[in-house]
């Protein structure tokens, strides 16, 4: 696809353009339809670098950045009482499916 610029300039009397200036000329004009292109692009980079900011400020008052120890630690917590948990879950499932004479010794033994 190619594209055609036709450039009209009128010199002034005795003064010829190279063709240097005609092609910074050429550009210019071509680029006065990108302004608003650019100051998006400029608007835009400027609000995701807030955030960003935002963002990494939030983490350190936090204390992510250093932290990741203590998160660390919390994950096993996590970890041990959902454990604990899966085992008092097969406990009840065991006395569900029980027959009913164990089922009862159970319970008088639990109370």
């Amino acid at each position: 696809m190619k594209m055609h610029i036709r450039v009209e300039l009128a010199p002034s009397i005795g003064e010829a353009h190279t063709q240097d200036q005609l092609t910074l000329l050429c550009w210019i004009k071509m680029n006065e339809n990108m302004v608003p292109v650019l100051i998006a692009a400029i608007v835009f980079s400027f609000v995701s670098f807030s955030v960003y900011l935002k963002y990494k400020t939030t983490q350190m008052k936090l204390g992510f950045d250093k932290g990741s120890e203590a998160v660390l630690h919390e994950n096993e917590k996590r970890k041990a009482k959902v454990g604990e948990l899966e085992k008092r879950a097969q406990v009840v499932e065991a006395i569900v499916t029980d027959d009913k004479a164990r089922l009862h010794n159970e319970i008088n033994a639990l109370a």
